[in-house]
């Protein structure tokens, strides 16, 4: 999978608003755990995580089962994780605490995402390690005692990634099945979909490229239906407070959009399926004129179905748009190009 590719299923986490609970003993009490949720929640808001989890320490030695304070603290170890992979595991550690609070039923639908999250977070490291692991082993200058250490390294962290996957599937599906927190359950339920299709052999790849597509359709649906929801709102609306939420939450789902539209297409482009890909770079195109990523996916869809001028416009435009930072890329489009123009050039001495 291209890095490009990779940042589709990376793209905005959803920052979600805690709501403020103190369900105290005493009115003293009460007031204190209060004044730290709500000190806890300002930090966080303004991403002072070491503030807010000073805030939350203090509230939870009042009330260690907080559910609220348990909540907020897993998940600013799950933004963490996001920049160093290893407080994944503190995030899962902690989630677990949460998750033990209540019964399934009774769970706020955020214990469930943050979670997934953990798990998924820690699936991600344990295949980029298994990866790393076979890479390594696959060297020549290595002892054979070395080789099958690292093969082993490799098959234990698989054996991680599966189990991880498979607990994140199961908590975005459980959002699903409350009918709470359906976007952002579609959401990760549509990146898992994407991880399991690796790494498969062709037959059990091509069925879960497919599911991967179907969730997918579910997820863009959802999120254009929200995008179309807040442009109305955005219309109609003459207070600039509503105006300005309005627009920030067009500017989060046409993300979702987007970032869901290039999985898409790479998902179909990957089945040979070239002409829905097409379609779906076509409308990203349209989203983002100015992304020179979007012209080489949709000219090599172009050049997969043989339409040789679109392919052609398409690689000269990614040319013209990129310099020295692309030189692998620009390689691989210059020698597409030379084939596409020498591809045209037979074409109309055929006629």
């Amino acid at each position: 999978m291209t890095p490009h590719r990779l940042g589709h299923l990376h793209g905005l986490l959803l920052t979600l608003p805690l709501l403020l609970c103190s369900c105290s003993s005493g009115p003293e009490d009460g007031l204190t755990l209060g004044t730290y949720v709500q000190n806890a929640q300002i930090y966080f808001r303004g991403g002072d995580d070491a503030r807010a989890l000073d805030q939350i320490e203090r509230g939870l030695e009042l009330r260690p089962e907080h559910y609220e304070l348990g909540l907020l603290k897993g998940q600013i170890f799950v933004r963490q994780a996001r920049q160093n992979s290893a407080v994944y595991d503190r995030a899962l550690e902690q989630m677990r605490k949460v998750y033990g609070l209540r019964s399934l039923s009774d769970h706020d639908y955020r214990c469930l995402l943050f979670l997934g999250q953990a798990h998924l977070g820690l699936a991600i490291r344990n295949r980029r390690n298994s990866s790393k692991a076979r890479e390594a082993a696959g060297a020549s200058n290595i002892e054979p005692s070395e080789r099958t250490h690292l093969l082993g390294m490799a098959a234990e962290h698989e054996r991680l990634y599966k189990r991880h996957i498979a607990d994140a599937e199961r908590q975005f599906e459980a959002m699903l099945k409350k009918g709470d927190g359906v976007n952002p359950a579609l959401r990760f339920l549509f990146i898992v979909s994407t991880y399991k299709s690796e790494g498969l052999e062709a037959a059990a790849q091509l069925r879960q490229k497919q599911k991967a597509i179907e969730v997918g359709e579910k997820y863009i649906a959802d999120a254009r239906s929200r995008l179309a929801h807040y442009s109305d709102l955005r219309a109609r609306t003459l207070n600039l407070q509503e105006e300005a939420e309005a627009d920030k939450r067009r500017s989060f789902y046409k993300n979702q959009v987007i970032d869901c539209l290039g999985q898409l297409a790479h998902l179909h482009y990957g089945l040979g399926q070239y002409q829905k890909a097409l379609t779906l770079n076509d409308e990203l195109v349209k989203l983002q004129p100015n992304f020179a990523a979007h012209y080489y996916n949709r000219g090599k869809c172009s050049y997969r179905l043989e339409n040789w001028g679109l392919a052609i416009r398409d690689f000269q435009d990614f040319l013209r748009m990129t310099g020295e930072e692309q030189g692998k890329r620009r390689e691989e489009v210059e020698k597409l190009l030379d084939k596409a123009l020498a591809a045209r050039r037979a074409q109309q001495r055929r006629r």
